[in-house]
């Protein structure tokens, strides 16, 4: 008897795509090919890293940001609104827009554990200084 892809379980598949698929190979291999494989994508909770270097990558930001464990944004993406990515743990910023600095708060990022990014001290006065009110201004 042969058995097909589709007729895996859904942990199975989520096994076999968290071990060999990046979130970009998932998006493009698995999205919308069928409604089932939607909603296991929609339901993942695993480990996804997203490298966001380039404007194309907005599409995986959309899908993937709920679930999204570790981010790292490598350039200055003003589009990219950190709201959306409620299970983050990890959070590496390299040119951070102040739309980005002051959505960095326990409310909006519940899980964050990790921050790398140069205007770390600026986040830290933001979320632990007197004037916590006070909208920062980032200095590029």
């Amino acid at each position: 008897m042969k058995t097909i892809f589709e007729d895996l379980c859904n942990e199975i598949l989520i096994d076999i795509l968290e071990y060999i698929a990046t979130p970009h190979e998932i998006y493009h291999t698995f999205s919308n090919l069928n409604h089932r494989f939607d909603t296991i994508l929609r339901s993942i909770r695993l480990k996804l890293d997203i490298y966001v270097e380039d404007k194309q990558s907005l599409t995986l930001i959309d899908y993937f940001s709920s679930y999204c464990n570790c981010l790292c944004i490598n350039n200055v993406c003003p589009t990219i609104s950190l709201n959306n990515f409620s299970r983050l743990r990890s959070l590496t910023i390299s040119e951070p827009t102040d739309e980005q600095i002051n959505s960095i708060q326990s409310t909006t990022l519940p899980m964050l554990e990790y921050l790398s990014s140069p205007a770390s001290m600026l986040i830290f006065d933001c979320l632990f200084g007197n004037n916590q009110q006070q909208q920062w201004s980032f200095l590029r």
